[in-house]
């Protein structure tokens, strides 16, 4: 779910900034700061990788062993405790000066330091680490105030694992302490293919208010942006009869065949056409994931 993670976050942070009075064009610079901030916690399936990887080799897709995996993991990344350090790399090291050095002396210290913990896989660790001071590095380019910088990544590394109480086993939030806040999956619905339409409906929808943000602080219209052609994504209802029905276990099928609906909305014709593909597309991935479920729910009947 990290796209819609990062699309959280960037409409959290990008329209808290312009309700502070930042200009619309700083207010999407912090919100593109939050939303890649917001997908370095899942840097985590790395240490899965190679077990998915595995299974295909072998003919199998052991997608909850990917899952599980991954949830093993979700200790350091999407701890809170380490968020706190993580999110002031970020912001150091997107100043100058004796601040930026004082950042990447941060990340040099935190990663040793995490390196010690018992999930401290260097697979996880080092890309995390690095990756916020890529970010830092990157976000030095913009025209927005380092503390302001520090408190995007925040928001985002903040509210990531709260979006991943749906999926797999639940984040230990406050890794290294030796309890657990939350300690089961919240389960949306008894059928393990409705609970996995709705966590999908669930990100859908954390992507469209990202767009939407994106949109209203770029001062143009989703409405005006769609394509007619994005109604052809309700076809996808077909493939309720031909593709197993998924769930958290066997998803693979229908994500990659519905988020490939999103396609429809690659026809490129003007500089604007990024945006106009975008909505388009995702367009068409609701109209099929509704249909789709739509299907589904009448086979059940």
């Amino acid at each position: 779910m990290f796209v819609g993670h990062a699309a959280l976050a960037l409409a959290l942070v990008g329209l808290g900034a312009y309700g502070f009075g930042f200009s619309r064009e700083r207010a999407l610079a912090l919100g593109a700061v939050a939303a890649v901030a917001a997908t370095l916690p899942d840097v985590d399936v790395l240490y899965a990788l190679p077990t998915l990887l595995g299974g295909v080799s072998l003919g199998g897709v052991p997608v909850e062993a990917f899952w599980d995996g991954a949830a093993a993991h979700r200790s350091i990344t999407h701890s809170l405790v380490v968020g706190v350090p993580i999110a002031a790399t970020v912001g150091l090291v997107a100043a100058r000066g004796r601040y930026r050095l004082a950042g990447l002396g941060l990340a040099l210290g935190l990663t040793g330091a995490l390196l010690t913990l018992p999930a401290g896989q260097p697979t996880i660790v080092v890309p995390f680490v690095l990756g916020a001071v890529v970010l830092g590095v990157a976000a030095a380019r913009l025209s927005v105030p380092w503390p302001a910088v520090t408190l995007a990544a925040g928001i985002a590394l903040f509210s990531h694992p709260f979006g991943d109480l749906v999926t797999g086993d639940p984040p230990w939030l406050l890794y290294p302490a030796g309890f657990e806040v939350l300690t089961g999956r919240v389960t949306l619905a008894p059928d393990p293919t409705v609970h996995l339409l709705a966590a999908f409906f669930l990100e859908l929808g954390a992507i469209w208010v990202g767009l939407a943000t994106v949109t209203w602080l770029r001062g143009d219209s989703i409405v005006e942006r769609v394509r007619p052609r994005a109604a052809l994504g309700a076809v996808f209802a077909l493939f309720a009869f031909v593709i197993p029905a998924p769930t958290l276990a066997e998803s693979y099928q229908f994500v990659f065949g519905v988020t490939a609906v999103g396609l429809i909305g690659l026809v490129p014709r003007n500089r604007r056409a990024p945006l106009s593909w975008a909505i388009t597309g995702l367009t068409a991935i609701t109209l099929a994931a509704v249909a789709y479920t739509g299907a589904y729910l009448l086979l059940g009947l």
